[in-house]
């Protein structure tokens, strides 16, 4: 979980160097992020973690250019989560 936790601030602190305009897709992916970042830091359900991670995945999945780097970045962190709920 801890690797987890890495990945995923190490993805907020990248988005939130960025000026991210309200409502776009990067600012929607930083909520969804932090969102993810809260339930596996405080929450002792892994059904609730893997629930976030599927939330995330889908939010990239429908919203996100899947060339896109940030894309590819989330995904990992959502493969890295389904690796760790599992492990």
């Amino acid at each position: 979980m801890e690797k987890l936790i890495q990945m995923i601030n190490q993805l907020i602190k990248q988005l939130e160097a960025q000026s991210l305009k309200v409502e776009s897709v990067h600012w929607y992916l930083l909520n969804n992020l932090q969102r993810f970042k809260d339930v596996a830091e405080n929450s002792p359900s892994l059904h609730a973690i893997e629930n976030e991670g599927r939330a995330l995945s889908r939010f990239c999945i429908d919203s996100m250019d899947w060339e896109d780097e940030l894309f590819k970045a989330t995904t990992a962190i959502t493969e890295q989560a389904r690796h760790a709920i599992h492990a």
